[in-house]
């Protein structure tokens, strides 16, 4: 209940206030009035001053219009160019009116017709490039208003037309083109009428001319035509209605005043409840001969009575009533004060009562907070997420029960950065901590809690659980940076096969940007040499299947230039497993394909070298391995040619002996080359290791014996059996052996040899391990690499193709073999490992 003391206080100060305001009105109102009338005069003698400004203006560039007129008229009757059925005079005319129309530059077409109205010459100013429109161009104006007043016309005579739109091919020229024509007819020396000359005035620099003059008043300035349709004014709406069928005129909105238009030239009035300024403008002088009715346009002002400005002399008042007016209000808000506050006062406690009621039922956390980040409210939805129990937290600082310590400085440059209105974003994202340790992310919205003194007592502050929303966020986000800086191509298409997406590296690559692209089909990049539609078809069927498709092609970028790229292509699928995009990650590998070519013809170049090379090693080798024994032979040979006694019996048979070893040793080496030189095709098949070691052993028991050599086995229990070329297997076991047995026999040893075999396990086909070990002197620094290429070798006799043909059969089994010394004791270990079965597809198609 409001007291009856405040009531008398509220109507004394309505009394004083609005007797006070009343007596401050009827003083403005009567300064007003003086300062306006003295203000009127001058008003009106300044509107008068600047139509009259407008309308000379329009008469000088009127005039300069028809001193040019005249000027060609006479000119061209003087020199006879206005025979139309001369070309020369016409070509004259066409290019005085060029030389015309370009220097004076306000005139947009220039005609000379004939007396039938058709164009004998017409310039267009075409933007400051006069052109002349050749004859094929030319039209027939016979038909048009103008030409039909003008046809009439007498020696001496003028036509100036209404100022209207210009229209081209039946139809108003756009942009608009405002022209007003000057016509007058050419006489030949026996006054025999030939044409008419007529000027296109562009319309716009007389109506430029016009504003320019009248631009203090330009915003209440028209310019009428005799019918009161608007030729200039401020409102562009109303301009040229009779143009387009309007009957939108002066007349119709101010019929009072059109009247007195109508009738008088000009002067000044009150009409309609606005005041009228206006002058006449006749566009011919009083001199000139006219055969129609002269066309006489107004430019009147119009000021609206009840919109009349306020007079600048009591604008400069209006600061002193308005502060003279504030006094009185302050007064007045002093004495309600204390009723307004008791009112607001009581509102806000009810209104925070309602507040907090519904904010208990809500999904969303809620907490209210004092000046000093006391909790004074919170909600259940808030004590559901901590795990705390409202008495546990009422009345504690905000800081200490719900953000950890890691946390806490940032949460108080938040706080008080709300609280002093230094942060003005009231949505925050900030940790809170649960009563298990666990911490929460929470998008607040704050907003400060006032008295109704406007002063801050507090905060209210409701927010949203937004952990699990920021990490998806931070997922995509980093996803998408993935995306945006990845060194490969990645784009997506949509079902219709339109690019919906490139990232930069596309731009890149290409050199399209991603605008160009978007919505186009990839085909765009497609190059002439790029994949066949059966291809094309093939990786749309695959994709749209559900599969990935992998694949290389060549595409095109946008200077034309051709690049290969390795793509990956699969469908995008949503949370139904429907596909709704497709995804391609490429890669450009033009210039990965471009190293392999190069690297493919440098191993063909090495290849080459090496093939020389080992020419020029076999040629040495021949012509030393095989010149000695045929030089023993030759000596031989020799010897036995001579007639033989007994005592030369034994001599004779050892150079018998002595030709056959050296010819069996020339078997070897060329056997060897052949070997190496045209291996026959492989004839594997499921054979025991153990048993072809065995064979071998027995098949070297001659050179065994004679080095007094031991050899040793060792076999794993259950060996697999080899698919395996056995002849050629033998031949790599043999070789290995008889390497072994002269290794140590030049090292001044009794060969010892020990053979190991074991089968092996690992991540490629199942194999067995042959392990040979000798007790040689060992390789020392020789390369082992080097021991294994044709025609090399380490002692003086010898072809040097043991070992390579070793490496060959080896390697055609897809085995391997590894020369080393012996770490702890002397001599050599080689290792060669045969694959169990990878031999079993080449024994099926040779079979078949």
């Amino acid at each position: 209940m409001i007291k009856k003391r405040t009531w008398k206080v509220l109507k004394r100060f309505f009394i004083i206030f609005s007797v006070a305001g009343f007596l401050l009105s009827l003083v403005a109102l009567a300064h007003y009035s003086y300062l306006s009338s003295k203000e009127q005069l001058e008003f009106q003698s300044n509107e008068k001053f600047q139509v009259i400004q407008g309308q000379t203006a329009i008469k000088q560039q009127l005039a300069g219009v028809l001193s040019d007129l005249n000027y060609l008229t006479a000119y061209g009757e003087k020199y006879l160019l206005f025979n139309p059925d001369s070309a020369n005079q016409n070509r004259m005319l066409n290019d005085l009116l060029l030389i015309f129309s370009k220097e004076k530059g306000v005139y947009d077409q220039i005609r000379y017709l004939d007396n039938q109205g058709v164009e004998v010459i017409r310039i267009n100013y075409n933007h400051g490039n006069p052109v002349s429109i050749p004859k094929t161009n030319l039209q027939t104006k016979s038909n048009r208003y103008y030409f039909q007043a003008v046809q009439y016309l007498k020696q001496n005579q003028y036509y100036i037309s209404p100022l209207d739109l210009n229209i081209e091919n039946e139809k108003i020229e756009s942009p608009y083109k405002p022209v007003l024509r000057f016509a007058k007819p050419v006489f030949d020396q026996q006054s025999q009428k030939q044409g008419t000359l007529i000027l296109n005035y562009t319309g716009q620099t007389l109506l430029d001319h016009f504003i320019k003059a009248t631009h203090v008043i330009q915003q209440r300035v028209a310019l009428l035509n005799p019918q009161s349709y608007w030729l200039y004014s401020a409102e562009k709406s109303l301009q040229w209605a009779f143009m387009f069928g309007k009957e939108t005129t002066f007349s119709k909105q101010f019929p009072a005043a059109w009247e007195v238009l109508r009738q008088e030239d000009e002067g000044q009035f009150i009409a309609d409840k606005h005041l009228f300024t206006f002058v006449t403008v006749d566009p011919l002088p009083a001199s000139y001969s006219y055969t129609t009715p002269r066309p006489k346009w107004k430019i009147v002002s119009t000021i609206s009575l009840s919109n009349k400005q306020l007079n600048s002399t009591f604008a400069s008042y209006i600061p002193l009533y308005s502060f003279m007016l504030l006094l009185l209000g302050l007064g007045a808000w002093l004495l309600a004060q204390t009723w307004i506050q008791h009112q607001q006062t009581e509102l806000q406690v009810a209104f925070e009562q309602r507040f907090r009621q519904a904010l208990e039922h809500i999904n969303l956390l809620a907490i209210g907070l004092d000046n000093n980040g006391h909790l004074i409210f919170c909600n259940n939805a808030l004590l559901k997420l901590t795990g705390w129990s409202k008495q546990a937290v009422l009345g504690k600082k905000w800081l200490d029960v719900f953000v950890a310590p890691e946390f806490k400085n940032q949460a108080i440059d938040i706080m008080h950065g709300i609280f002093n209105g230094q942060l003005h974003d009231i949505h925050q994202d900030t940790l809170i901590q649960t009563r298990d340790g666990e911490i929460r992310k929470v998008r607040w919205n704050n907003t400060l809690m006032l008295n109704p003194t406007g002063k801050t007592i507090g905060m209210t502050c409701i927010g949203e659980d937004v952990t699990e929303i920021r990490e998806q966020e931070q997922q995509l986000l980093n996803l998408s940076r993935a995306v945006e800086q990845s060194p490969n191509v990645v784009m997506i298409v949509g079902m219709d096969g339109e690019i919906q997406y490139a990232n930069p590296k596309f731009t890149e690559l290409t050199g399209y940007t991603l605008k160009e692209v978007l919505g186009k089909n990839p085909r765009l990049l497609k190059s002439t040499n790029g994949m066949s539609k059966a291809d094309y078809r093939n990786l749309w069927e695959t994709i749209k299947s559900g599969k990935t498709w992998k694949g290389i092609f060549q595409n095109k970028k946008k200077n034309g230039e051709n690049y290969w790229e390795s793509a990956i292509i699969s469908g995008i699928r949503n949370s139904d497993g429907d596909i709704i995009n497709y995804l391609a990650v490429k890669e450009n590998i033009t210039k990965r394909l471009q190293l392999e070519k190069q690297l493919e013809q440098r191993n063909i170049k090495i290849a080459k070298s090496e093939a020389l090379a080992v020419v020029g090693r076999m040629a040495s080798m021949v012509a030393h391995d095989l010149r000695n024994p045929l030089s023993s032979i030759k000596m031989s040979l020799q010897i036995l040619s001579k007639p033989a006694t007994k005592a030369m019996e034994a001599q004779i048979t050892e150079l018998k002996k002595i030709a056959l070893d050296q010819v069996a040793y020339m078997e070897i080496i060329l056997e060897d080359l052949l070997s190496f030189a045209c291996p026959s095709s492989l004839q594997p098949e499921w054979l025991s290791i153990e048993h072809i070691i065995n064979e071998t052993i027995n098949i070297l028991q001659g050179k065994i014996q004679r080095h007094q050599a031991i050899i040793e086995t060792s076999f794993q229990t259950g060996l697999p059996t080899l698919y395996v070329d056995s002849r050629r297997i033998r031949q790599v076991l043999s070789n290995l052996i008889s390497n072994a047995i002269q290794a140590a026999t030049e090292a001044g040893e009794s060969p010892h040899i020990m053979i190991v075999v074991m089968s092996k396990l690992g991540q490629d086909l199942p194999a067995i391990q042959i392990e040979i070990y000798d007790n040689g002197a060992g390789l020392g620094d020789t390369n082992t690499k080097q021991l294994c290429e044709p025609f090399y070798t380490t002692r003086t006799k010898g072809t040097g193709l043991g070992l390579a043909i070793v490496k060959r059969y080896v390697e055609e089994h897809n085995g391997t073999i590894i020369l080393e010394n012996n770490p702890e004791e002397k001599g050599t270990i080689c290792n060669v490992t045969l694959p169990i079965s990878s031999l079993v597809n080449v024994g099926e198609k040779h079979h078949a």
